[in-house]
């Protein structure tokens, strides 16, 4: 079941506290190194994950597209923290606190399974990403880089 579906099939109870945004072209919906309380759902438009080093290169590392979520690692895991995500176009995004997420949860067994199968995905893509680059040399790595950067049209 995709994730629209399961909004508009989500309890009334839950609908009731859905929060309803816009956000420009540009716009930060999260800021990095921020506690969340929030799964975030994007309805409209797309975001960019964006990751900055401290000594301040920055890398894209996701786009989410209509109907993504994002917040749920946070919702499980007191210790994890946000990543910086901004508007790549005029959007959209629906948020729930975590106490109704888990409300949810508990009614629905298909939202739960959705929430598992979006944690597990972003977990093997990540660790596949970091695996594969990990083992390039430094001209490679840029090579990658300016490939991903590429395919993200933000070069």
């Amino acid at each position: 079941m995709d994730l629209k579906a399961l909004i508009d099939q989500a309890p009334s109870q839950i609908k009731d506290h859905f929060i309803y945004r816009t956000h420009l072209k540009d716009d930060t919906i999260t800021f990095a190194d921020e506690k969340n309380d929030y799964l975030y759902i994007l309805t409209e438009g797309q975001a960019d994950v964006i990751f900055q080093t401290y000594e301040g290169a920055m890398r894209t590392i996701y786009n989410y597209q209509p109907y993504s979520c994002f917040g749920e690692l946070e919702l499980f895991n007191e210790d994890a923290k946000t990543h910086e995500i901004i508007c790549k176009t005029e959007s959209k995004t629906l948020s729930l606190h975590k106490d109704y997420v888990f409300i949810w949860m508990q009614s629905d067994f298909n939202f739960t399974k959705y929430l598992i199968e979006q944690l597990s995905s972003k977990l093997l893509e990540s660790s596949k990403s970091l695996s594969a680059v990990t083992l390039l040399n430094v001209n490679d790595r840029l090579l990658n880089c300016i490939y991903t950067h590429s395919l993200l049209g933000d070069l």
